[in-house]
Formats: structure tokens, sequence, C-alpha cells
């Protein structure tokens, strides 16, 4: 048994980290999904084994075509699917119990900044709570966040070179290279990592007064191998937009500052940078919901805000670190809470721990380790962080428990505004996803009494129904949406959802000519969707007269189809025709079954 103290307090201090980080979540554990998260979690079709999509072809938000490219975040939330299908609670579990592994790890990290126990205790305490962080456990598309930052923290803890005169782990290398490659692939933001353990060692060389040892390079030469590769898979899938976030490059620009890691607390500098940045990027459609430019007056008066808040804050680092690291979570809590009083949720990113976790680094080798671990904190540091982690604990709960229902700015636009037509919508879709049939319809029924010129709403609509197998009113939708399509002009995309939706419906009441009719419009559309071409060729094959066309679309659909098991069932009705065609059967009256409709079409 471990007679150390210090190691002793160490493992209760991480188990009390982990298990209170993951009480305030405990309060949404039957969340609704957030806007998008349906979309990403289990409408992706890489997730519901959709044909010609997999974890490595398509992108994390599938319906976007410049969304990045997280294989391993998309590769999650298919095991997700396989383990749980649509119930939200499984994949609410993982982004807590993924939150939980970060908090113990971001406290491993800052105990090589303060060698007591206590304040990084109390520190990485405010920092697992914080509503910047903690709200991508709310939002299930956050989960590439989650994903990236636990092998970025443990790159970083295992990349951290040896102290002087030991030799490296071998075991530990291993660790570096494969966690740097898994946070890659999981959120391209991680980029980050190798310059900045090039920074660290150069800075730890230059605090010893030597040069770059050889063994850096044996540690750190892989990882620029491994971040290549990831470029050149990332130009070849087609996802070479954006290779980091705005964040990420501005705080590798500043990270290379000169005298920058002499600062007492350098991170907080690069917060002071980039927030504004972020303010007027990232941010912008959440404190401007119109979608226009932020002010200039915005961005200034961001800026000079937290410049002055920072100069306060450097004031007192010096002689309360603990106290001045922790007001700096505090400041950015309040700049990350401002859209609150727009009746929004707060921004929410992982990647915003990217930054801090930088700045210890750097701060230990500069030697801020040394003198911040040179002094025991004092009754108003410890008392203060308790508070401020105390109350971003309760924020947290509370964020919990508004997300018990569709999201945060649906419940807060609904509670306000009941017959909102398009809160009504986006919840509708919402509830769509998770396969609540008669629960969308309701919503969209009360959004077409609202707004009865959408035509997303009465297609939608028409969906609901048509799964609820009421056909005779979903087709009635779909043609209401065709009036108003017929007089707007809109995207071909809308357009095809409604031929092929209105197809399937008529062909599930028996109407073939006029379901034959709507798939072909959708099939002129889109030429070669494996769905409309399996299922027009379906529709074919029940009239001997149109044989040949259906056997055409089937054999062209069979080309595109990669499953065997439905490939043979195409198959098998070719087979059909071409029997009833030489002569060498009777026609039967039942050559194939079509296809289910795809309701997560957007």
């Amino acid at each position: 048994m471990n007679q150390n103290p210090k190691n002793n307090w160490s493992w209760l201090a991480l188990a009390g980290i982990v298990i209170i980080t993951a009480i305030p979540y405990l309060f949404g554990l039957n969340n609704g999904p957030v806007i998008g998260d349906a979309d990403v979690a289990w409408g992706h079709p890489a997730v519901n084994s959709t044909p010609d999509h997999s974890v490595w072809n398509s992108p994390y938000r599938w319906n976007d075509a410049g969304s990045s490219w997280r294989p391993l975040a998309t590769g999650s939330f298919l095991w997700n699917y396989t383990l749980w299908g649509s119930k939200r609670t499984g994949y609410y579990i993982v982004q807590v119990v993924l939150r939980m592994i970060i908090a113990g790890l971001f406290f491993y990290l800052l105990l090589r900044l303060f060698s007591g126990v206590l304040v990084a205790f109390l520190w990485g305490l405010v920092a697992a709570l914080h509503p910047a962080v903690s709200e991508t456990v709310f939002m299930l598309s956050g989960r590439s966040g989650l994903l990236g930052m636990v092998f970025f923290l443990s790159a970083l803890l295992a990349g951290a070179g040896p102290e002087d005169g030991k030799k490296q782990n071998p075991v530990l290398l291993v660790v570096l290279w494969a966690s740097y490659l898994l946070a890659l692939l999981s959120y391209e933001a991680t980029w980050i990592l190798l310059p900045l353990l090039l920074l660290y060692e150069w800075l730890r060389a230059r605090a010893a007064g030597r040069m770059l040892e050889k063994s850096m390079l044996v540690r750190l030469a892989p990882l620029a191998g491994i971040l290549l590769m990831w470029i050149m898979i990332r130009g070849a899938m087609g996802h070479a937009e954006g290779s980091a976030d705005v964040s990420g490059i501005v705080a590798w620009l500043g990270f290379g500052q000169k005298g920058l890691a002499s600062l007492a607390a350098p991170y907080i500098y690069l917060r002071l940078l980039v927030l504004p940045l972020s303010l007027s990027t990232n941010y912008v459609h959440l404190l401007n919901p119109s979608g226009n430019p932020a002010s200039l007056a915005l961005i200034l008066g961001s800026f000079i805000w937290m410049m002055l808040a920072g100069l306060f804050l450097l004031s007192i680092v010096r002689k309360w670190p603990a106290l001045g690291l922790g007001f700096g979570w505090f400041l950015l809590a309040l700049s990350t809470m401002l859209p609150l009083f727009r009746g929004q949720g707060p921004v929410a990113s992982e990647s915003l721990l990217l930054l801090p976790a930088g700045g210890f680094v750097i701060a230990a080798a500069a030697g801020i380790r040394r003198w911040a671990a040179s002094r025991s904190p004092n009754v108003v540091e410890i008392v203060l962080l308790i508070v401020i982690a105390t109350l971003f604990g309760i924020r947290t709960a509370g964020r919990a428990a508004d997300f018990r229902t569709d999201g945060r700015r649906l419940h807060v636009l609904l509670q306000a505004h009941p017959d909102n037509a398009a809160a009504l919508f986006e919840r509708g879709n919402n509830v769509l996803a998770t396969g609540r049939w008669s629960d969308a319809g309701e919503m969209y029924l009360k959004a077409v009494e609202e707004l009865n010129c959408d035509p997303r709403i009465w297609i939608n609509l028409g969906i609901a129904l048509q799964k609820e197998e009421d056909l005779s009113r979903a087709v009635r939708s779909y043609v209401s949406a065709g009036r108003i399509l017929s007089e707007h002009q809109v995207s071909a995309e809308l357009a095809f959802k409604l031929h092929y939706n209105l197809g399937l419906a008529y062909s599930a009441q028996g109407r073939n000519e006029l379901a034959s009719e709507s798939l072909e419009k959708a099939l002129l559309l889109k030429p070669d969707n494996l769905l409309v071409l399996a299922n027009l060729g379906f529709v074919y094959a029940q009239e001997r007269e149109t044989f040949e066309r259906a056997r055409d679309l089937l054999l062209r659909a069979c080309q595109i189809q990669n499953d065997p098991v439905k490939n043979e069932q195409l198959m098998e009705v070719v087979r059909q025709i071409d029997d009833i065609l030489s002569g060498r059967v009777f026609e039967n009256e039942n050559e194939g079954e079509p296809f289910p409709a795809d309701e997560r079409w957007e």
C-alpha cells in the first residue's frame, strides 16, 4: 500500500472531482435532443446503415457538405446506435462519462502547476463545472469536442518530456502517438498539440540553459508524420476545409509571442486576445440572431472590457495565483453567458479547454510551476474558489434541467411565444427524429395553423402522417406543399423531398400511375439516388407494360447498392421480370416491396 500522504490525497482528490463532476449532469439524464442532435447522433447515414455512407467517407454533420471530417466521433455514435437505437439516455450517459474522464485528466494537468492537491482540486472543479465546457454534455452533437479533449489531454500528459536526467518511458511514447492520432480523428482543432509540445521543449531547454535534445525529435517527429497523414487523408476525403478553428489558430500565434511564457498566467493573456475575435466570429450568431455582422462597437467594447479585466487580474495573480486563475475562468463564464440575456444558450465548445491546457504546459516549462508551488493558498483563495465552483455547479445543474425539453432556445422561445411557427417546426423535427410520429404531427399541425405558406412544414407533416399510416391526410399535406412550391422558387433538395415522399405515399395507396409520376420527378432531380431508383423500379414492376423500365432502374440500383442482402432483393425482382418476359413463368401479382420512406431528409 502506498504510504505517501501526498499520493494518497491525490487519489482521493481525483475520485472526488470525478464524482462531483457527474452530479450536476444527473438532473438532465432524460434530456431531449437539442437542435441538430438527432441528425448527427442517429440520423447520420453512416450510423443507420444507409448505403454509400460510412464513418470514413461522411462529414460529421452529414447534410452539410462543408462539415468537418471526424470519423472517430461519428463512429462513437454508430456504437451508441447499435446498443441503444435512438433512446437518448444511453447517448447522454456516454457524454457524462467522457466529461468525467476529462475532469480527471485535467486534474492531473493542474498538479503539474500546483504542488498543492487542494488548490488543484478546487481549480479542477471550477474547470469541470464551467458553463462553457459543460454545455457540450447537454448537446449530443458536441461529442467530437469531448472525445477530442480526452485524447488531447492524454497526449499532453504523455508528451511532456521526462524530468532532467530521467529516461523517457516507451509506453508513454506509444500513448502520445496513439492519442494524437485519435484526437485528430475526433476533433480537428487538436492539431495544435504538436506546436504546443515543440514550444514546451524549447522553453524547458531555454530555462535550463541548454540546446534542444535529440530525444525530443524521437518523441515528436512521429507526430509530424501523423499530422501530415491526417491532412492528406482529409484532402482525399474531400474535407480539406476547416482544418482548424479560429481559436486554435490564434492560440498558436499567441504562443509564439516573445516573452509570453514569462507571464504569471499566460493562458489568461491568450484568452484576452482570443475572446474578442471569438465574439466577432463564433459567437456572432448568438449575440446577433438576425445574422448581420457584429458591429465594430461590440468588437472594440468586448476587447476593451477584457483588457481592463485582464490588467486587474494580472495585478492580483502574482500575489494570489490560485485566485487569479480561478477568476480567469469566472471572466470567461461572463463572456459565454452573455447570450443568455438574449434568451439563448451560452457558447458550447470543449475546445475552450485547449487554451488553458496549453497555458499550463507553457507555465510549467517557464518555471511558473516552481513559483506557484513555493507558497500555500490562503483562506481567501480557498473560499472564493469554493464559491465559484459551487456557483458553476448550480448553473450546470440548472442547464441540465433546462435541457429536459428539446433545447434551451426552443424552451425559452416556446414559453414566451407558444404559437411561434418556427419554434414548433424545429421542435417537431427533433421529435420526428426520435420516432414519435404522433407527437411530431401535432407540432406540425400547430405550426401550419400559424404559418400555412411554408412548404417544409407541410412536407414534414406528411411524413409524420405517413408514418402513422394515415395515407390520405399525408397525401393532402404533400399536395398542399406542392401548390406552394409551384408558386415559389425553392431549392432542388426541398422539391426532391416532396416528390420522393409523395411517390411513396401514392405507392402505399396502390395508385401506381401517380406514384411513378412523382418518383420520376424525384429521379430527374437526383438521377443516381438509390432509394428513388429502387422504389420507382418496384412501382414499375407492378405492371407488365413497364417491366423493361423497371428492369433498367433496378439494375442501375444494383450498381450503386453495396449491401449484399438488399442487392439480392433487387436482383430477385429482376429475375422475376426476366422469367415473365421470357415466358418461363406466369406473371405474379407482387414482385417486390418498396424500401421504406426516409423521414430524415432535411
